[in-house]
């Protein structure tokens, strides 16, 4: 017999996660989405698609390691670099859909235009959807919904003065592909995060001057420790474990970041200490400024026939464009506005179920930021979801959920002044994971060999931690835990004289870093 029919809107990477998870736990997804082909943000076309969201331009690498990023249960190509580039993402996203058989339950080429209560909403919790394909509309019924379409469907701008008399071109980086259009003309960039300095970097190779105003300042990171040893591989349990005040943490980062560029003489210092601060992960951009190619400006104030005027009192001249590198945020016109999505302050249950709706059929996966890759924690949001409309899960009670919800809502209003939902990574994913079931006991995960206990506690919190033990458990998930460790390496075809190591040395590569974290923290 089939399940409950669930409706889920977008096929990118929340959208493919919530119709294999939907299968999982026996409903039937139909999942709606608005172009030809799955990967939302890295289903990359020659020319831009109006209301695509975010656009994988041609010069990106993820900032986080392919073993932090993959899906639970399918890690990425052996061969794949630790860093994957947006080349990479999008054969990855295919086979995935291709391996667990989803794409024949996706519709393409669809528009969503209502989603709103039923009419026997209040008994039964059902949702009608009015979908658009080659210009014919209609109304369907669906048990629940997923809502994928993420925060980076809408081009943030900011309001600058003098903006529509600038006689040169105007780019948002939602649609920027390359730097390449530039040739030889002077552009200044907007922004002081990943996107900005991406696109700085990139249209540096062509322009004849980049300027990059970075606002408020920012706080530039590589990818990579000492020895080449992913970033992110400091994403630990341990240090979720132990009693570090969150400043010592943002002390590692401007200590990081000045040792590879001097904010303060090269103009990038933020007075806003990290992590609250601006942070731009780049491995490039310090070379582009140290050449001269790239110069940073300060917060822009206003824009002229072909100037550009900064809060500082300084101006650049003949410009021949700007580009906005200013973020993306959530857009959902089509949605009930019972669900309180359009508001500054939001109260859904581990970011999920809107803990008004009297019943627990709306489920928004992927609608904030993290400290990391958004993509496993996603995924874990739409396993719950699946889990709880196959009533397989129950969900606490409302006052319970209530006191979660508030106590994110005042830890970012304490941290950032408002609401800004950006969690930490780690302990986010540790706490969904917790209440899907799928967080392993220190019992449970001594059971599956100390190797995997120790890696589990003390080495980078990998993605297929979440299917060691519990509802959709993997059975390849100890295997890949050991391999995810040495894929934070690159492979190289060159061969040398084989170096001999011994299980101590292995181990140091685990333990050492943790070490060095804890002490950097202490000493800093």
């Amino acid at each position: 017999m089939a399940g409950l029919r669930v409706a889920v809107i977008g096929s990118g990477v929340a959208g493919l996660a919530s119709v294999k998870s939907c299968l999982e736990e026996g409903l039937e997804p139909v999942c709606f989405e608005q172009h030809s082909d799955i990967g939302g943000t890295w289903y990359v076309t020659e020319e831009f698609r109006p209301g695509q969201g975010a656009r994988a331009y041609d010069s990106l690498i993820l900032n986080t390691n392919k073993g932090l990023t993959c899906f639970s249960d399918f890690p990425f190509p052996e061969d794949a670099p630790p860093f994957p580039t947006g080349q990479h993402m999008y054969p990855y996203l295919k086979s995935y859909a291709e391996t667990f058989g989803l794409e024949k339950y996706i519709q393409f080429n669809t528009k969503i235009h209502t989603v709103t209560r039923s009419n026997d909403y209040e008994t039964t919790g059902s949702w009608d959807i009015e979908t658009e394909v080659n210009g014919d509309r209609k109304w369907t019924t669906f048990a629940a919904v997923f809502v994928c379409t993420g925060v980076n469907a809408q081009a943030y701008t900011p309001n600058i003065e003098g903006v529509e008399k600038f006689a040169g071109t105007v780019e948002h980086s939602q649609t920027f592909k390359s730097g390449s259009k530039y040739q030889n003309q002077r552009i200044l960039v907007v922004g002081n995060a990943h996107s900005a300095g991406d696109v700085a970097t990139d249209t540096s190779r062509h322009a004849q001057q980049v300027y990059l105003s970075v606002g408020r300042g920012t706080w530039i990171l590589g990818r990579c420790q000492d020895g080449g040893i992913p970033l992110d591989f400091m994403l630990r349990r341990i240090f979720t474990m132990l009693p570090l005040p969150e400043s010592l943490f943002g002390k590692a980062i401007m200590r990081k970041a000045n040792a590879r560029l001097d904010h303060v003489k090269y103009k990038l210092y933020s007075g806003i200490p990290a992590p609250v601060g601006a942070v731009m992960i780049n491995d490039e951009l310090q070379m582009r400024i140290v050449c001269g190619k790239v110069k940073i400006v300060g917060n822009l104030a206003r824009l002229g026939e072909r100037h550009a005027e900064f809060d500082d009192g300084t101006t650049v001249s003949d410009l021949d464009g700007v580009i906005f590198a200013t973020g993306l945020q959530r857009n959902l016109p089509f949605l009930d506005p019972v669900v309180g999505a359009s508001e500054e302050k939001l109260e859904w249950y581990q970011m999920v179920f809107p803990v008004h709706l009297p019943h627990a059929t709306m489920a928004m996966i992927g609608f904030f930021r993290t400290q990391g890759s958004l993509v496993p924690v996603a995924e874990l949001q739409a396993r719950l979801a699946a889990r709880v409309v196959s009533k397989k899960h129950k969900l606490p009670t409302k006052s319970v959920m209530l006191k979660n919800i508030d106590r994110w809502n005042n830890s970012f209003l304490r941290t950032y002044g408002y609401y800004k939902y950006s969690f930490p990574n780690v302990q986010f994913r540790d706490e969904i994971a917790a209440e899907l079931g799928v967080k392993p006991s220190l019992l449970e995960v001594l059971k599956l060999g100390p190797t995997v206990a120790f890696q589990y506690y003390f080495g980078p919190a990998f993605t297929v931690h979440h299917r060691l033990t519990g509802p959709g458990a993997w059975d390849g998930a100890t295997r890949a835990c050991a391999e995810a460790q040495l894929g934070g390496f690159a492979k190289q075809p060159r061969k040398v004289p084989e170096i001999k190591t011994n299980k101590h040395f292995l181990l140091g590569l685990i333990i050492l870093p943790v070490l060095f974290g804890i002490l950097w923290a202490f000493i800093l």
